[in-house]
Formats: structure tokens, C-alpha cells, sequence
């Protein structure tokens, strides 16, 4: 079935269904950041991301993406 192909369907390590692996290279600061350094315009949000999992967590997550985006836009994306 489909079960044991999940990893690779999902791209998801050790068949974690709802992000990354919590072993301990996942938690607090060791998650990915929100912006992504090596692709231009690339930004990432949710509980697989900084600050961590959790609804609170990914909404911060989200308002970071957005702040990272207004600075990486300049002052002329926050009269937008």
C-alpha cells in the first residue's frame, strides 16, 4: 500500500505526517529559519519552521514571513 511509501511521497523524513522529525536537531532555534537564504524570494511558514509547531506558533510563524518580506521589499511595501 501506500503507507510505507508515505516518506518518499511526501518528502517527509521518517513519515512524519505533519512536518519535520522532532528529534532534536527540530527543536526551538534549530528549526529552519523563515527565509530562506540560498533562493531569492523564498520564505517558509508553519510548524515545520521557526518559532515551532503549535496554532500560536504558526501564526507567529506567518507574521515573520511577512515582516521578512516588507524588509526584503524596503519602505515602499509598508504603504502598500
Amino acid at each position: 500500500g501506500a503507507l510505507p511509501r508515505f516518506p518518499l511521497l511526501a518528502d517527509s523524513k521518517n513519515g512524519a505526517a505533519f512536518g519535520l522529525d522532532h528529534g532534536l536537531d527540530q527543536l526551538g532555534w534549530f528549526r529552519p529559519r523563515n527565509k530562506d537564504e540560498s533562493r531569492c524570494g523564498v520564505y517558509y511558514v508553519g510548524a515545520s519552521t521557526h518559532p515551532g509547531n503549535g496554532v500560536p506558533l504558526v501564526f507567529k510563524s506567518a507574521r515573520l514571513v511577512c515582516e521578512r518580506i516588507l524588509e526584503d521589499l524596503g519602505p515602499s511595501a509598508n504603504e502598500m
